[in-house]
């Protein structure tokens, strides 16, 4: 059996799934990697065949995502090369996580493909949704990587079509500690009004380690706030023994550290289908959530540290059953495409 397994590249949490997933690919056939958009920290232990600039989220300085700058940063006409140049024809089964090349291409070449990843468990019922009506948003997640069918992967299984978190080698090797700091990864905020904000705090008793793209070595704010460059084996040192984390809502973070069971103030993407609906979960699981990281907000996350306590989630090896059920998925599917006019339109413009 060839299999394709297409993977997005712009979030650690979707190279972390792939590291863990690929090997039980490979128990039943040849794998091709393909990798569309590089925005991680991850380096790869395995081959990458098909390499693509795909698509790519644009945020603006206050960590919102612009729809501007998405459509800006991303040209229709190089994508659609990209579609058509894959040579998708040769493979019996073809594996999106959250990736549109293979997706997109899947659905021109009329070929089944299957979806893994946090984003496709939106589509299903059940799942905690935001109080905002994101209709455009939602429109975008749902129709930006075309599947055929879908294994959502999620903070709880709502329902049997839904997954929990796929959990690193890694991870669950870690040993734990608290050292008194907090480690803080918002990597589209200034840093220095993120230290801003810091030195604002009535609390004054921990460190915090601000990960961000914006330094290239480390860097001494303050007396308590230092900015650290993205390095992934200093993140993974800090994620072990960080008192607590301040981040987004991004999937793979969070869910590591549920499982670690280090306490959380997540801030979802503004106008982020995905995140905010992350943050609807987390909400429900008992993580605070903030609408936003600014001074307004200080006298919250005093409150979040001195009051809020930790959530552990205990997450099962499901690295073997996700496969599985992803390889059974692609044998009973048959292609569908044309009943959808969203994406029968969109062919009409790359075929």
């Amino acid at each position: 059996m060839k299999i394709l397994y297409g993977v997005q590249g712009t979030g650690n949490g979707h190279m972390s799934r792939a590291i863990e997933l690929l090997p039980e690919f490979q128990k039943h056939g040849t794998v091709d990697v393909l990798i569309s958009g590089e925005k991680n920290l991850l380096p790869l232990p395995f081959d990458v065949k098909y390499r693509f600039k795909g698509l790519t989220i644009g945020m603006n300085e206050k960590g919102k995502l612009s729809f501007s700058r998405t459509f800006a940063q991303n040209h229709l006409r190089p994508f659609i090369h990209e579609i058509k140049q894959l040579n998708i024809e040769k493979y019996d089964v073809v594996i999106s996580d959250f990736e549109p090349i293979t997706a997109w291409s899947a659905l021109m070449k009329n070929k089944e493909c299957v979806g893994i990843g946090n984003q496709f468990s939106m589509m299903h019922p059940n799942v905690p949704m935001p109080h905002e009506d994101r209709k455009f948003a939602r429109f975008i997640t749902e129709n930006m990587v075309p599947v055929t069918d879908s294994i959502g992967i999620h903070y709880e299984a709502y329902n049997s079509q839904i997954e929990t978190p796929i959990i690193s080698r890694e991870i669950k090797n870690m040993k734990t500690d608290e050292q008194g700091f907090i480690l803080v990864y918002l990597p589209a905020h200034d840093p220095n009004y993120i230290a801003l904000v810091a030195n604002s705090l009535r609390n004054q008793q921990y460190q915090w380690r601000i990960f961000t793209p914006f330094v290239k070595q480390q860097m001494q704010f303050s007396k308590r706030v230092a900015f650290h460059p993205l390095s992934r084996e200093e993140f993974q040192k800090s994620l072990a023994t960080c008192s607590a984390i301040i981040s987004a809502a991004g999937f793979g973070l969070t869910s590591e550290a549920l499982y670690l069971g280090k306490k959380i103030c997540a801030i979802p993407i503004t106008k982020h289908f995905e995140q905010e609906c992350n943050g609807a979960a987390l909400k429900n699981l008992g993580v605070y959530i903030l609408p936003a990281f600014n001074l307004k907000h200080s006298a919250d996350i005093d409150f979040w540290l001195a009051r809020v306590m930790p959530v552990k989630m205990d997450y099962h090896d499901n690295s073997t059953d996700i496969v599985d059920k992803a390889l059974c998925l692609a044998q009973k599917l048959e292609f569908t495409a044309e009943k959808d006019p969203v994406k029968k339109k969109f062919l009409s413009l790359i075929v």
